[in-house]
């Protein structure tokens, strides 16, 4: 769709942000509304002088252009080619609805699955098809990288200290965001049936982190720990959920002889600074996907993971302070070893 018939760009109009031509909505006015929860029929009610082609206009506008060109954020909602209801794990939805939404009202056909999911910022109308967007994608699709080949998560694990040093491993882990759970035992305790992205991670990872310790007095063989899971799991949440989903390249874990460095692909989002992340700001870039972490736990309540869990975790168990550098391109924090 050609988008310059519709988009414009005005100077002293709405601060120079890209604007619906003729009027004062900017094209993040309406990535706003459907990233709240708005349905595209719901916009043009509330907004009669708009027209489907404008939100459209404003859907290929913002897959195409940078942040610095004019589009702050919202990438999340942006819809995924090619995907669709189909790319989705229902069961997941499912398990998300009942028991992290308490939404006892489960669709029971693909038109209301539709309306709902839709509702949610999980699927969105683009060029007459209903397609998957980020957020819903990398949170609940079946294999997500077949759709978004930067949904991922690479995993690399250096002999040395560089990268020029022999990958022991170079491994992309695909899976949904979210594991899926159910109730077992007379106690109806909660059991993880399919491990979402974070728990592969976590068990790829183990092997790479600890060390086994000779036998104890008590014929046990414990593990040294040489970089904690907590903060490490802390960091690739954080990456994944706030990270520049308009840059193509995967999250990266990277293990060395001595350090491990975790990269969230961007810069870090409108006015936030490495300063106000470690002081407990928050301005997320994705609020749904925050927001359905936060839902199942894998965000910490009050979003202040950096200064709650991170920096005081790693100075313990490390004796470090980790290390956050940011620039235009990403967000690495580096975990050092004494």
């Amino acid at each position: 769709m050609d988008y310059q018939g519709v988009i414009t760009i005005e100077p002293g109009k709405r601060g120079g942000k890209a604007c619906i031509r003729g009027l004062r909505i900017t094209v993040d006015d309406v990535l706003s509304y459907l990233a709240g929860g708005m349905s595209q029929d719901e916009i043009l009610r509330d907004f009669p002088y708009l027209q489907r082609s404008y939100i459209e206009a404003c859907l290929h506008y913002a897959a195409e252009r940078r942040p610095s060109q004019g589009v702050v954020g919202f990438s999340e909602i942006l819809p995924v080619p090619r995907s669709s209801i189909e790319s989705l794990d229902r069961p997941r939805l499912v398990d998300y609805l009942t028991r992290a939404l308490r939404d006892s009202k489960v669709p029971s056909s693909d038109e209301e699955w539709i309306k709902k999911l839709e509702e949610l910022g999980v699927l969105i109308h683009h060029g007459g098809l209903v397609h998957a967007t980020i957020a819903g994608l990398t949170l609940f699709g079946y294999a997500p990288r077949r759709y978004l080949r930067h949904a991922g998560i690479r995993l690399m694990i250096f002999e040395g200290d560089d990268v020029d040093s022999r990958a022991l491993l170079d491994e992309m882990l695909d899976a949904s965001l979210v594991g899926l759970w159910r109730m077992e035992g007379p106690l109806a305790r909660l059991a993880q049936q399919d491990h979402g992205l974070l728990e592969r991670l976590s068990a790829r990872l183990e092997p790479y982190i600890t060390t086994e310790l000779p036998v104890n007095a008590q014929f046990r063989r414990d593990k040294a720990v040489r970089f904690p899971l907590d903060v490490i799991r802390e960091l690739v949440v954080n990456a994944m959920a706030h990270r520049d989903w308009t840059r193509a390249i995967e999250t990266e874990v990277r293990i060395f002889d001595r350090r491990l460095e975790v990269i969230s692909p961007g810069a870090l989002h409108n006015s936030m600074t490495v300063a106000k992340m470690v002081a407990g700001q928050r301005y997320p870039r994705n609020p749904l996907i925050v927001e359905a972490l936060r839902d199942y736990g894998y965000v910490e309540a009050r979003g202040m993971g950096v200064r709650t869990k991170v920096i005081p975790m790693t100075r313990e168990h490390l004796g470090t302070d980790p290390v956050f550098e940011a620039t235009e391109d990403y967000l690495k924090t580096t975990l050092l070893l004494q």
